[in-house]
């Protein structure tokens, strides 16, 4: 069965059956956007409803002056529009509110204003992460309502982009555009893997390669070459982009991955959308994951040379999933046991460089593939 695209393709709500409490969550921006718009849809239909609608911005932190409190928020749903009628509808969006939802004390406060908001009003709460939210008691209600909007990365967890690529050729054809399977590749590959930058260098695209008025209408062809001349390259890594090229022994693609990280900052894998930048923390992220990967492929080359079977020696090393066996499996053709150990040593003389100080964080770990590779 064909899974279902998370966009927002309709209102999902008739202005009578829209929730008062409405929560909009996950990292893909170009979602939120979207959900936001659905929402606006189902409770303004065609008209604009710009006096009755007000948007506002919750703190970028805990300690931000000046902040935007629960109470504020509540207040204004609960207040009528000066020149609405009683009988029109309100929404009050409130933007980046994930401090909102993650401290208690606040998250409490919605929990008990939302049984205030008026029968005509809707309260639309957007956030990028979920924290604990899953777990609270608000979540869990409003998800029970079918009041929570999913705006999930349409990246997977290992980094499998299928999902995304449908959307971005789904997107690109809505545009005019007709993408090359190399184009549609290089494009995401190119990317931050955001569908809401994706969007904006397709925008690009179109206006760049728009036909003239005299032209015959059609689909636009966009090659691989076009993406190289007229898209940014706005691409992250993740810790195990690196890694994988360093145990292949792939020195090229190592550092390539690893100048991208330095410069643009590293993806985080258990939170799609999240760039770490802090130097100090993608260099422990990055020897993290060699050391976990190392110590993995050690297990099972042990577990070969004292004569286990290549599938037990992969259960014991917990190596399960039957794409990370067959990676395993090309990975040990290029490693021997004194060659992991050699990796291993490296490792640890790396983390001393670290500790002792004088080196740049982005030398030691070039030093450090260079030890691995040859």
């Amino acid at each position: 069965m064909a899974k279902e695209s998370k966009t927002i393709q309709k209102p999902r709500w008739t202005r009578t059956t829209l929730p008062r409490l409405i929560l909009v969550i996950g990292a893909e921006s170009a979602l939120r956007s979207e959900a936001l718009s659905a929402v606006r849809l189902s409770a303004f239909g065609a008209e604009s409803g710009a006096l009755n609608q007000v948007v506002m911005h919750g703190p970028a932190g805990n300690n931000e002056a000046s902040t935007l409190t629960p109470a504020d928020i509540l207040d204004e749903v609960c207040t009528s529009s000066m020149f609405a009628s009683d009988d029109e509808a309100k929404v009050v969006i409130v933007r980046q509110a994930d401090v909102f939802l993650t401290d208690k004390e606040w998250r409490e406060v919605f929990e008990r204003g939302a049984q205030r908001i008026p029968p005509n009003a809707t309260l639309v709460l957007e956030a990028a992460t979920y924290g604990q939210l899953k777990s609270t008691r608000i979540y869990k209600t409003l998800a029970s309502a079918g009041a929570v909007i999913e705006c999930e990365s349409l990246v997977g967890r290992f980094g499998d982009t299928r999902e995304l690529q449908d959307e971005v050729d789904k997107r690109a054809r809505a545009r005019g555009l007709q993408l090359s399977h190399g184009a549609l590749l290089a494009l995401v590959n190119r990317s931050a893997k955001s569908l809401g930058i994706i969007d904006e260098e397709l925008g690009k695209i179109a206006l760049a390669l728009a036909p003239e008025p005299s032209a015959a209408k059609g689909p636009i062809a966009v090659t691989e070459q076009d993406i190289g001349e007229l898209c940014a390259q706005t691409s992250t890594y993740s810790g195990f982009a690196f890694v994988d090229a360093v145990i292949d022994k792939d020195a090229r693609k190592a550092l390539e991955v690893l100048g991208g990280i330095f410069d643009r900052g590293i993806a985080d894998s258990n939170k799609p959308g999240k760039i770490i930048i802090a130097e100090t923390s993608i260099t422990m992220l990055l020897l993290g994951a060699l050391t976990w990967k190392l110590s993995q492929l050690q297990d099972v080359q042990a577990g070969i040379d004292s004569g286990k079977g290549e599938r037990d020696a992969f259960v014991a090393a917990k190596v399960m999933a039957p794409f990370m066996q067959d990676q395993m499996r090309r990975t040990l053709k290029k490693h021997s046991g004194l060659s992991l150990r050699r990796a291993v040593d490296a490792l640890f003389r790396a983390n001393l460089d670290l500790r002792l100080g004088g080196r740049q964080p982005q030398e030691v770990l070039e030093q450090l593939v260079w030890k691995i590779v040859r």
